[in-house]
């Protein structure tokens, strides 16, 4: 199985974030910084699971190569940085992060029985050309 390290967010982007800023709209996308960019499956995983999360019914989130980008009204920015958000979106993270390694988990089963598969049809036909080889022998005699 290829190893996967957890992914997890390192802090808000906010040279990146302020250069989002839109005064006219009022509207900010604030940019939290992954420890890497995450592979896409991942992101789908992630999109899901946020999907059903308590923080997406407050902020509607993308990801953005490396980064978990969150588009608000810049009236909304003390909400989405204060404490208690942080948390949510990190237990996003922790369960996109455990339901990949499920996903590469079954992966890794699934290679495994396809492997011992191929080696039983393998076996399998080698016996029967031993034995078609053995009796094509006997006959010659």
């Amino acid at each position: 199985m290829t190893e996967f390290k957890d992914i997890k967010i390192i802090e808000i982007d906010m040279e990146r974030s302020q250069k989002t800023l839109d005064v006219d709209n009022r509207r900010i996308h604030v940019h939290y910084e992954l420890s890497t960019k995450p592979p896409s499956e991942w992101a789908n995983i992630f999109m899901a699971t946020h999907g059903r999360s308590n923080l997406y019914r407050q902020f509607q989130a993308k990801l953005s190569g490396k980064f978990i980008v969150l588009e608000m009204g810049t009236d909304e920015i003390s909400q989405a940085i204060a404490p208690e958000y942080r948390p949510l979106l990190d237990e996003d993270v922790s369960e996109t992060n455990r339901k990949y390694r499920q996903l590469l988990e079954e992966r890794a089963r699934n290679q495994v029985a396809r492997d011992a598969r191929s080696q039983r049809e393998r076996e399998t036909a080698r016996q029967m050309l031993k034995r078609m080889i053995g009796k094509d022998d006997d006959s010659k005699k």
